[in-house]
């Protein structure tokens, strides 16, 4: 225009443009410069004075229109790239999550799974330790914080999985979130909690921490991970049970006596269910006597004597043998028919579980398990119980069975060798143990009338 000796009215709309551009692109401040550029620069045409004035006020406000555009677009440019970016970690997640052997490892590498999905956020693990209580089992900060918040207490107890709250001190739900804090945060952050359920129960509360708000096709891809990983975690719990339970049946096909069946059973049900120590009691004559027990090293010494023969109406496990149903407890310090031994020692997560067998309505057998650190009783943990119990009791249904007929043989066989007084005490004897549930006897000869 300036080549062809135009008036600066031809050459304004494409310093508008080039204005436009500049903003839209870089920001107001560049856009400003450059409106004030043009303007400069239009003095080199033929212009008057107020024709120039108002191409000035035309760049100007070329240059704030567009800044307003530029940022809409620039928006929606970042969000659509965090949404591809999200859908990729999503994938990715979809992928990697089957790789995963059992559920605690893959609980534990969730952080590092999501890198991508915490940029400017921050990921907390927390889990059921019993009581409605949580847990941190993994964090990507440096400050764990020690309970967590009213969020994530939401999340494990509400029916939804997927919950988000923003700095205005209240959640969607409106719950008020005043008085909690992550530790390192800003003063003002946006929260996001998902629950990770099997069956309808929480294993898992992700806590995720981050300064910008949660969108809702986040919050939907957030809900689609949670139910993939959901699935997948009752699929390792399935596998998990499949194979501890193969295991045990498989030692106890071998077994040929009862106390290599308690041994057997305690061998692999303690690490599974993340007890510290275990014992199987069998009730005689008043008395549980235990067929074998498992324990660390440290506590032998104060356990073992209880572990040999637990005194009458001592403990849950007499309850469990009375009342013939399982007795949990996730504070069993706070019990008033807590074992003394066991209290001083700090014990919390304990369990006293019947063995039904058919020869009685009432099981003679009692599975014991416990632990200094409190474990919560989750459903899945009594499905263990509950599937080893059955393995349990038909093993020893069998080498009961044995021990019986040998006794019996053995009592026929000595009775030759016996007076007629010795064998009646070894018939009454024998009768008193092996009879179920008998705790004495009496055998009555007739002489003459």
């Amino acid at each position: 225009m300036y080549a062809l000796d135009r008036e600066g009215i031809y050459a304004l709309p494409w310093m508008m443009f080039f204005t436009a551009v500049a903003t839209s692109i870089y920001g107001l401040g560049v856009g400003l410069a450059s409106a004030l550029g043009s303007v400069l620069a239009l003095v080199l045409f033929r212009t008057n004075p107020l024709d120039h004035l108002v191409m000035g006020v035309i760049l100007l406000l070329s240059a704030y229109l567009a800044d307003q555009v530029g940022r809409s677009l620039r928006k929606a440019h970042q969000q659509a790239r965090q949404m591809a970016q999200l859908q990729d970690v999503f994938l990715q997640g979809l992928e990697v999550v089957p790789r995963f052997g059992n559920r605690e490892q893959l609980l534990r590498q969730l952080p590092a799974m999501l890198a991508q999905l915490l940029q400017g956020s921050r990921l907390l693990v927390w889990v059921p330790s019993g009581s409605g209580r949580l847990t941190l089992l993994e964090d990507s900060g440096t400050r764990p914080p020690e309970a967590p918040s009213p969020l994530v207490q939401q999340a494990l107890q509400g029916p939804g999985q997927v919950y988000w709250s923003t700095p205005s001190v209240q959640d969607r739900r409106g719950a008020p979130l005043v008085g909690w804090r992550a530790p390192g945060a800003q003063p003002e952050f946006h929260e996001l909690a998902v629950a990770l359920r099997i069956r309808d129960e929480t294993v898992a509360v992700l806590q995720f921490l981050g300064k910008a708000a949660w969108r809702r096709q986040e919050r939907e891809l957030f809900f689609r991970l949670a139910q993939a990983i959901s699935r997948q975690l009752e699929h390792l719990h399935n596998l998990e049970l499949r194979r501890l339970l193969l295991k045990v049946a498989d030692q106890l096909a071998s077994a040929s006596n009862k106390q290599k069946v308690a041994d057997d059973v305690l061998r692999y049900l303690i690490p599974a269910l993340d007890m510290e120590a275990g014992a199987i009691f069998q009730y005689r004559q008043g008395a549980m006597h235990g067929l074998a027990w498992r324990m660390p090293r440290e506590l032998r010494p104060r356990l073992t004597p209880l572990a040999r023969r637990l005194p009458y109406t001592h403990g849950l496990t007499w309850q469990a043998y009375q009342s013939g149903a399982a007795q949990f407890s996730e504070h069993y310090s706070s019990l008033p028919e807590a074992i003394p031994e066991l209290k001083a020692l700090g014990f919390e997560s304990l369990v006293a579980y019947p063995v039904h067998t058919r020869d009685a309505m009432k099981g003679r057998v009692v599975l014991v398990l416990g632990s200094r650190k409190q474990v919560a009783w989750t459903r899945s943990r009594k499905e263990i119980l509950l599937g080893v119990e059955r393995l349990l009791s038909s093993a020893l249904e069998r080498v009961l069975l044995e021990e019986l007929y040998q006794r019996i043989n053995r009592l026929l066989t000595e009775a030759w060798s016996y007076p007629s007084h010795q064998v009646h005490q070894h018939i009454l004897e024998a009768a008193v143990e092996l009879v179920p549930g008998s705790d004495a006897g009496s055998l009555w000869v007739r002489e003459g009338g």
